[in-house]
Order: C-alpha cells, then structure tokens, then sequence
C-alpha cells in the first residue's frame, strides 16, 4: 500500500523588512519576492512600502498569494503582510488597523493560531506618542476577537526601546512615553523580544554612515517563543538602510511537487567556453544518428540533444551566480557587522573604517550588478511562463 506523501518538520520563516520606499521598483520588488520564495518564507511584514492602489495590484499579481496592506494616498509610509494561503490551514482574518502605519493577519497552521501585527511607526515623538496609544487600544480591540490566538508584534518601531541598542546616538528622552507604552503593551500580551536567543542582542538593525541603532524588532508570545530556532539580521537581503530581521520556527508542511518546463537561454552562447562545447556537442550528434530513421525523428533527435546541453550548462551558469551572489551578500553582511562593531568598540578590531567604507561600497557595487543579472533571469522566465501557458483566466470566468 502506498502510506502517501511524507510528512516533515520545516521551517517556517517569518521576515520583518523596512523597504525605504524602494517596494515601487519592479526589479527590486521581483528580487524580493523571488528571495522570499527561496527561503520558503510564510509571513513576510513589510515596512515603508510607499505603495498606491496601482503598485498594490502588481505586487499582488507578482507575489501571486495574498497581500493584506494599508496604504496612505499619498504613497508614503506604507505596511504589508505577504503570506502563502495554501501554506495555512486556516486564515481567520486581516485588514488594516491604522491607515499605513499597521495592519494584521490571523491565520492557523496545524491547530497553531497567531495573530500577527506588522507595525510601522512614526519617527517624530508626539507623532509616535500618538500613535503608540493608538496602536494599544486597537490590539485590545482585535486581540479580544482572537483570544485563542499566539500574538506576534513586529516591524520598524522607529526607536530603541534601549540604551544598549544605540552606536553614536542618543535616543531622544521624548520618546520615553512610547517607549513606556511599548512595554505596557508587551507585558499585557507576555511578549517576548526573538533576539534573546542570540548571543549580539544589541545587533542594530538600522544605520548610516557611523551612526546604527536598533529600530526593527519581532516580539512573540511566550507560547509562540517556545518553536522559535533561530534569529538573525541580514545586512545583504535587499538595497535599504535597514537590515531584514528573520525569525525561523520549527513548523510541521507538507512536500509540494509542482512540474517542471524546458527552456533554452541564448546567453549562453555569449560565453566563449560554453559555445565552443555546443558546437563540439551538435557535431557529435552526427554520428550517433541511426540510418533507419527519417527525417522527423532524425530533427526530434537533434531538438532532444540541443536542449539536453543548453540544460546542463544552464544548470552550471546558474550555480555559479547563486553561489557568487550567496557568498558576495554573506561577505556584505559580515563587513557592516564588523563595522558596526567597530564604531560601537574602537579596539574591536585592527582594520580602519575607511578600510570598512571602501570594502561597503565595493560589495555593494557587486552586489548591485549581480542582483540585476538575477532581475533579468527572473523577467526571462515570467515570459516563457507566459508563452508557455498563457494568460489565466480569473475567477470571474
């Protein structure tokens, strides 16, 4: 008898990001949701989308899941939660809490409810002071809706909730009332700060030039702080003075097999190397032809050939950007950390910060380069998509 597909536990990935603005751009936004498909992410909280009705409508049909939003009229500031529907269960509610400053998501996943709010605060105090107050008033209000539910509160909170979590700057003592209200809101939920499972807490999440701070956070439930395995920043994830703050969680899924599409890659041939072993491959061709076959078998074979060697140094292409993009984003992320270290601790290392800028910028220059041949893969193959399958119909029709 056949037991079926196999069950395993995997993770499940929960992002927090503040885009600066940049989720308007369509090659930043494919990179982004093409790295989010990679990391299996289930729950992305985006901050700063900056985006209008029209950009909404794209980023939704790009995502091609749903995406709960609130947006200003006046593209800026700007929340969204992008999720997977079929990676969920059940999804129990959404909607906007405060116009473009938070909205939320109530889903269940294996009889395991949360609630999630995606926060993006104002960065003046008596704008944030307001909005805090605000803010804790409407979780009571949703919170009461989803009493079963594991609360999870994260996004750009747009102050340090220490003093620790500064480098070259004092939080202004404005701001002590939010902060006070922050924490009034976090014990009456039992939340907890994700980044004590870290050994660099004090990791800043936010900076520029000599100046960081910690401004991005993701605080769970005490239940929900029990699956947590692991957190970190990502320096490299996309182009913004923000870090991207992950949080993964230990989560049982199910395998999903979807099927595969050939495709040749002309750009290939711009390499002197791999033309040179296309050409010795179509001559040998030649001579593997059987005499008995006629001509439609004999032009099936050669298609089956050509494709056969445009696949495997496709393949090998590939791997080598994925690799030289993974390593140059992996060194970006571990040259700001240094850096940071470095302001926040002058003897922390021997290297000088001019050293550290020159090295930045560098990375960053390659980075930018690499990730524009990545856009131009993935524009590439949402076209033979589309030649291939067409255009769906909606459900409409």
């Amino acid at each position: 008898m056949n037991p079926g597909p196999v069950t395993n536990q995997t993770q499940l990935n929960l992002v927090s990001f503040n885009m600066n603005g940049s989720l308007r751009n369509a090659s930043k936004q494919k990179r982004l949701l093409n790295k989010l498909h990679k990391i299996n992410c289930l729950i992305a909280c985006l901050q700063e989308t900056h985006l209008v009705e029209r950009d909404e409508f794209c980023l939704k049909a790009r995502w091609a899941h749903n995406v709960v939003t609130s947006n200003l009229t006046n593209a800026s500031a700007g929340v969204a939660i992008l999720y997977r529907e079929n990676d969920w269960d059940v999804v129990h509610g959404y909607g906007s809490l405060i116009e473009g400053r938070c909205c939320y998501l109530a889903a269940e996943k294996s009889k395991f409810k949360v609630l999630i709010f995606n926060v993006y605060a104002p960065n003046s105090p008596v704008n944030s002071h307001n909005f805090y107050e605000d803010l804790k008033s409407k979780i009571e209000n949703i919170s009461a809706q989803y009493l079963d539910h594991e609360i999870c509160m994260c996004g750009d909170f747009n102050l340090s909730l220490s003093k620790k979590d500064n480098i070259n700057r004092i939080e202004n003592s404005a701001f002590d009332s939010s902060i006070e209200t922050i924490h009034n809101i976090f014990s009456t939920y039992n939340l907890l700060d994700s980044r004590t499972i870290n050994s660099d807490a004090c990791m800043p999440s936010w900076r520029r030039l000599k100046t960081a701070s910690k401004l991005d956070y993701i605080y769970i439930s005490a239940q929900w702080f029990n699956y947590l395995e692991k957190y970190d920043h990502d320096w490299a994830f996309e182009q913004s003075d923000h870090c991207a703050i992950t949080a993964q969680f230990k989560i049982p899924s199910e395998i999903c097999i979807g099927r595969g599409y050939f495709k040749i890659n002309m750009q290939l041939m711009e390499n002197k190397e791999y033309l040179t072993e296309i050409t010795n491959h179509i001559n040998e061709i030649e001579h593997k032809l059987v005499n008995t076959w006629n001509p439609h078998q004999v032009w099936e074979y050669y298609k089956l050939e050509i494709r056969n060697i445009f696949l495997k140094l496709g393949s090998n292409s590939s791997s080598i950007h994925k690799r030289d993009l993974s390593d140059t984003e992996k060194e970006l992320d571990s040259v700001i950390k240094g850096y940071n270290s470095k302001l926040k601790n002058t003897n922390a290392s021997k290297i000088s910060e001019k050293t550290y800028l020159e090295s930045i910028e560098l990375l960053e220059n390659r980075l930018g380069l690499l990730r524009k041949i990545e856009a131009d893969k993935l524009l590439f193959r949402s076209k033979l998509k589309y030649i291939n399958e067409g255009e769906k119909c909606t459900k409409y029709f």
